[in-house]
């Protein structure tokens, strides 16, 4: 369906010579499954042309040769109907429209909906019986004075559709515009539905109301539409959408505690919301915003949220930003308590935060403002606070200067993550602390780098230091310059490198996001990314020393530094013998080591590249993985790594940016053996292997002298195995170059073992070997995912006598009349 349309249809009409003013397409072998090879179109004819050759490619496609790509079965096939102008109207209607066909009575039957000008049932699936939304939505479209409707579904009932899986919003008054599923499809069971013609509302439009809670506060959330209570779809649920059922109840709604997955128990009926974004001052569930407009959302009763509201209390005499210590047994001790509009709340956190805003706390309170101790789970030390959590640590940014602890970057008073008072913190502020720091918040240094423009990048905060962290998609080369504008060095050339490359920090690391434009005097001058589900609040969060990701800056030009290896380099260390041990590569100066992956012991590629690099021989090359060193070249350079049998040297093979990942299998390993004359084939010959017949099977292509698969998968979508690659395996085999099928997984042909010599190609089809195609126009250094779970299969077509026809005669074959069917051609 994403390939073909009804003008294309309209064309091939043209060219079996039925002038028509209408068509319509038929997908999924409707018509039955023809024989022999397909042939897929990628076609965007306009209407005007006599002929489907004279269309233009479609713009997008990824295909070398507009009429030479195969489907892999002929589920595939499509068919078409020709219409005059005289044609059946009765199959014509307006998108969106329903009815009721196959009816018990007036108000029951099955479900029809009309797409892209046809009629076609809805999908009766879980979708539509565990939930009434999708029912209720029907009924009030067919007009029925009551919305409300029973969902059934009729087994059996086989045929074409277009809908599947849908859910309704109370707001949506056409099934059509209910969250769904698009897709031709064939569905075992059609939706139908039971109306009812009278009904009295149980509740008024947008109401809510909790049930299931031990107080009026706390329950899960229902909310009435079209007169009937149903509930509310917890994705993206959190304490801002929380807060507004607390606000639209009369109750306190900063801190509201928000709570996914049923916690007070399921609710019943419809499922009215999704996909709530709300901002936190909406006065009604029904006035929030949709996170998500398209796509389904599937939510059952099990998914149902629930909300603590804070109870009524009485004001209290405290102003907004104030703080306060709560069950300590000294006054610099206690439940950190934060006012906001006449009430306090508490502050809710987890292990492991950057804690610099209990030095803030404690400075505001008038103690020392450097080596507070901070408690999480406080109820432990201060017991559990009650009523709202106004903020959430993570979410916290102090430098830790501020006087007060709302001049912190925070998100909105009230936003949380926390599902109860057991995670509320609490603090010990020293009261007669020296007020000494080790530095300056805000200030950066660089340690353990081999020159003073290069290091582990470390930043102060409360007063110590803390180690930067980070991944690759949140630091670039604008980020870079403007860690080595603020050290006051300018590089032409600042690169980040990852994965704690100038060792690991102590504690935790603190990870900024910022999108620096390159021009800011300082990190704190870039505005960050967002994390909260589109909510622009949380400007960093914390690394673990488990994740290894502690990051550092080179911002000088690398040519200064002394030269140790080039680029690429191989040697073998730790090993018994000059033909094995651990392989460690050179890269911009230094040694380092391969990570032993799994695309390293599953695939001998790269163990078989690495030998012959070295001068041995690559065959019988045997890789493994053993404990990375404690000391000495210990920094982790290169992992994911797939050889292509042309490539000579590790460094050219597909892998993963260099710095760019962590390792937790060890260190690659190779055994090698001397050279020999021994081998298994002649470069460059393929064979098919595993089939029924010598016409198909898994494609093995033979590289130094040793037999390997194909990848069947490519980087990006469009460049994987496709049939212009096996009709270049089939011309090279000698069989018939065109229409052969493909495969992509081990089903058809079986578990191969030892090399995957081939990834990403690219063939135009004209090629006479494998070897001679290019890498694909798409082709990305980094590695394809691949093992032989994944290998590369073909189906040559066996000689066959020529049919009588010519090449680009059409005919329809299958239906019952002669403008109808499966459509084939010569």
């Amino acid at each position: 369906p994403w390939d073909w349309n009804e003008t294309n249809s309209l064309v091939l009409c043209n060219q079996l010579g039925l002038k028509n003013s209408s068509a319509t397409t038929y997908f999924y072998s409707y018509f039955g499954q023809g024989s022999g090879f397909t042939l897929q179109l990628q076609a965007a004819c306009t209407g005007t042309e006599s002929s489907v050759f004279q269309c233009p490619p479609k713009a997008s496609t990824y295909y070398f040769q507009q009429y030479t790509y195969s489907c892999y079965y002929h589920y595939f096939d499509i068919g078409i109907q020709c219409f005059n102008d005289n044609g059946d109207s009765s199959l014509l209607c307006d998108d969106g429209d329903i009815r009721l066909i196959n009816q018990n009575n007036a108000t029951d039957g099955v479900v029809e909906i009309c797409y892209l000008n046809q009629w076609s049932t809805v999908c009766g699936d879980y979708a539509w019986t565990d939930d009434t939304s999708g029912a209720i939505t029907a009924c009030k479209q067919l007009g029925y004075n009551s919305p409300i409707g029973v969902p059934y579904d009729r087994y059996g009932y086989y045929g074409l559709t277009y809908i599947s899986n849908v859910h309704c919003d109370a707001r949506n008054n056409r099934l059509i515009d209910c969250y769904h599923n698009t897709a031709l499809s064939y569905c075992y069971s059609a939706a139908a539905v039971t109306c009812q013609e009278s009904f009295t509302g149980q509740c008024e439009e947008g109401s809510v109301s909790l049930i299931r809670g031990f107080t009026p506060y706390e329950g899960t959330v229902q909310v009435c539409g079209n007169g009937v209570w149903g509930s509310v779809c917890s994705t993206y649920w959190d304490s801002l959408d929380a807060s507004v059922v607390c606000r639209q109840l009369g109750y306190g709604d900063f801190g509201a505690i928000a709570y996914p997955y049923a916690n007070f128990g399921q609710s019943f009926g419809p499922i009215w919301l999704h996909y709530l974004n709300c901002s936190g001052s909406e006065e009604s569930l029904f006035n929030c915003s949709i996170a998500s407009t398209t796509g389904n959302s599937y939510c059952q009763h099990y998914n149902d949220p629930g909300v603590v509201c804070p109870g009524p209390s009485p004001l209290q005499n405290c102003t907004d930003g104030d703080v306060h210590l709560v069950g300590g047994s000294v006054p610099s001790q206690g439940r950190v308590e934060l006012c906001y509009k006449g009430h306090w709340g508490t502050i809710c956190g987890q292990y492991g935060d950057i804690s610099t805003y209990a030095n803030v706390i404690c400075r505001q309170l008038g103690y020392s403002p450097y080596n507070a101790i901070n408690y999480y789970n406080s109820y432990y030390y201060y017991g559990q606070g009650s009523g709202g959590i106004f903020l959430y640590t993570p979410t916290l940014l102090c430098i830790g200067n501020e006087k007060t602890l709302l001049d912190c970057y925070h998100p909105p008073i009230g936003y949380h993550e926390c599902n109860s008072h057991y995670a509320d913190i609490g603090l010990a502020c020293q009261v007669n602390g020296l007020n000494i720091s080790q530095c300056t918040s805000g200030d950066i240094r660089l340690v353990d780098g081999l020159t003073t423009y290069e290091g582990r990048v470390e930043f102060c905060i409360g007063g110590t230091w803390t180690a930067l962290c980070g991944y690759p998609q949140n630091w670039d080369s604008n980020n870079a310059a403007v860690l080595c504008h603020q050290f006051g060095l300018q590089s032409s050339d600042p690169v980040i490198i990852f994965n704690q490359y100038f060792g690991q920090g102590t504690g935790s690391s603190l990870q900024l996001s910022p999108l620096c434009t390159g021009n800011e005097g300082s990190l704190l001058e870039c505005p960050s990314e967002n994390y909260y589900y589109g909510h622009n609040y949380a400007h960093y969060y914390v690394c673990y020393s488990y994740q290894h990701n502690d990051l550092g800056v080179r911002c000088g030009n690398i040519t200064a530094l002394p030269l140790n290896c080039s680029n690429g380099d191989l040697r073998l260390t730790d090993g018994n013998s000059q033909f094995n041990g651990r392989i460690e590569i050179c890269y911009e100066n230094q040694w380092g080591t391969v990570c032993g992956d799994n695309s390293w012991i599953s695939d001998t590629s790269g163990a078989s590249t690495v030998c012959k690099q070295l001068g041995y021989s690559p065959i019988n090359a045997t890789p493994f993985a053993l404990s990375l060193p404690g000391s000495g070249s210990h920094v982790l350079l290169l992992s994911g790594v797939h050889c292509d049998a042309r490539a000579n040297r590790l460094i050219d093979c597909f892998h993963n940016p260099f710095n760019s990942s962590y390792c937790s299998y060890g260190a690659a390993g190779v055994n090698c053996e001397a050279i020999s004359n021994t081998t298994e084939c002649l470069d460059g010959a393929v064979r098919l292997v595993g089939g029924s017949s010598p016409y198909e099977g898994r494609v093995e292509v033979c590289g130094r002298g040793i037999w390997g698969t194909i990848c069947s998968i490519g980087y990006y979508y469009g460049n994987g195995w496709s049939s212009l690659d096996a009709s270049v395996v089939c011309r090279q085999l000698g069989f018939p170059s065109t229409g052969p099928i493909v495969y992509s997984s081990i089903w058809q042909y079986g578990l191969a073992q030892g090399p995957i010599w081939l990834y990403s190609v690219r063939c135009t089809g004209d090629e006479e070997q494998l070897f001679d195609c290019p890498l694909s126009s798409n082709y990305n250094p980094y590695s394809p995912y691949c093992d032989h779970y994944n290998d590369a299969g073909v189906m040559c077509q066996a000689p066959s006598p020529p049919q009588n026809c010519t090449n680009g005669d059409v005919r329809l074959v299958g239906g019952y009349s002669p403008s109808i069917g499966r459509v084939e051609m010569c």
